[in-house]
């Protein structure tokens, strides 16, 4: 079993809804025949992308991204978000793997639409069960510049924290171990959180009716 199929099966335990896992399927499923058929192969010019992962690693962290986008789409069309509106805004909302640096963006992931007001916001997410993530130094930036919010979805603890841009400074900037590869040099900076220390006011658990909530609150 592959980080995608895990991914898969970690998420369509989020809810015993049949429609759900039906529809997660039907997004899971054209994902990994992509992954069985594209080349596996990456041009220098993308290097900085990989972090030290192999092309193949690379490709499926990016459709189990997908995965979590897809799920996101699904919780928008419940009724207890019936006054939120989600629209993608980022390169790869057609679901084809890119694999020239020139066809990618660093456009957020989506915008969310409320009483006529829009703000823009990028999903990550983390499926190890650990007390803490990170957030890459050049994405914290850039969600500093555009403005942009962030939501951080932890699958093993199954809640969802959502960063305004300003709880950037939350955390403790340092070179992200997961990301580095010291043997060659490779080094990622970036910021650590830990999740018991973080504003319960950021913290959602329960997604179909606490997190629209929150959400709202983000345009306040």
């Amino acid at each position: 079993m592959n980080k995608l199929d895990k991914a898969y099966k970690q998420l369509i335990t989020l809810s015993k809804n049949k429609d759900y896992h039906y529809y997660m399927h039907n997004k899971y499923y054209p994902y990994k025949q992509q992954l069985n058929t594209i080349d596996k192969t990456l041009g220098k010019e993308m290097a900085h992308i990989q972090d030290n992962r192999t092309p193949e690693q690379h490709f499926m962290d990016i459709c189990r991204g997908w995965l979590v986008e897809d799920m996101l789409c699904y919780l928008f069309s419940l009724p207890q978000y019936k006054d939120l509106t989600l629209t993608f805004d980022n390169h790869d909302q057609d679901r084809v793997i890119r694999v020239m640096r020139k066809e990618i963006t660093a456009d957020p992931d989506f915008k969310i639409t409320y009483k006529n007001t829009t703000i823009r916001m990028e999903a990550q997410s983390m499926y190890a069960d650990m007390p803490f993530f990170n957030i890459k130094e050049h994405k914290a930036n850039r969600l500093i510049e555009n403005d942009s919010y962030l939501l951080h979805l932890n699958l093993a603890q199954r809640h969802i924290v959502l960063f305004k841009p300003y709880h950037i400074q939350l955390g403790n900037y340092g070179v992200i171990e997961a990301f580095s590869d010291r043997s060659k040099n490779i080094l990622k900076y970036g910021y650590q959180y830990d999740i018991d220390e973080l504003p319960s006011t950021m913290i959602a658990t329960n997604f179909v009716d606490d997190l629209p909530k929150k959400i709202i609150s983000l345009f306040y």
